[in-house]
């Protein structure tokens, strides 16, 4: 449960804008994973800790100003997720990273990241990574190449995020589509 438990603040410090907090906690709670062998345990939420926490240390690292750092970040959460071989945990990954490579300005690698994380979703039925996924690929998509449509998609999946309670990173996608 401690090691949810930072894997929970890495999300809350990164929300709050205080990098080097979240940066530490997510080395804090990795230490504990690698410590007490936390692959092997069950959490009381669909996704491995260390997932959870790998997924945000690119983008942490990014806006640190790190771009080495963030790649490999990138490198280490995709070799993890593949280690533990669950699709949920991937789908979690692609979305995030699509991400971070949306903030960077990278877009077609944006798209490439969210449609990994639409594939395994659609597959499984992961409605959250589905609609991240969807929402960041037509942010990509209009990045590319500007679409009124592809506006319209993203603002109606921001809706649906919105009248299910999930309206946490609405500023980061209302940034994007603007």
């Amino acid at each position: 449960f401690t090691i949810d438990a930072l894997s929970v603040r890495c999300y809350t410090t990164l929300y709050f804008g205080r990098l080097e907090d979240c940066q530490a906690t997510i080395e804090q709670c990795l230490a504990m994973y690698r410590e007490h062998h936390g692959e092997t345990l069950t959490y009381p939420v669909p996704q491995d800790a260390a997932t959870a926490a790998l997924a945000l240390l690119p983008t942490v690292r990014w806006l640190l100003g790190d771009s080495t750092g963030s790649e490999a970040a990138i490198v280490e959460g995709l070799a993890h997720v593949e280690r533990l071989g669950r699709d949920f945990d991937r789908a979690l990954m692609y979305a995030w990273i699509a991400g971070v490579r949306y903030t960077q300005r990278r877009y077609a690698e944006a798209a490439e990241h969210a449609m990994k994380a639409v594939a395994i979703s659609t597959q499984h039925g992961y409605r959250e990574w589905l609609g991240t996924g969807t929402l960041l690929l037509l942010m990509a998509q209009c990045a590319q190449a500007p679409s009124l449509e592809a506006v319209q998609q993203a603002t109606a999946v921001c809706q649906a995020f919105a009248s299910e309670g999930v309206g946490l990173n609405a500023s980061y996608y209302l940034w994007g589509l603007a």
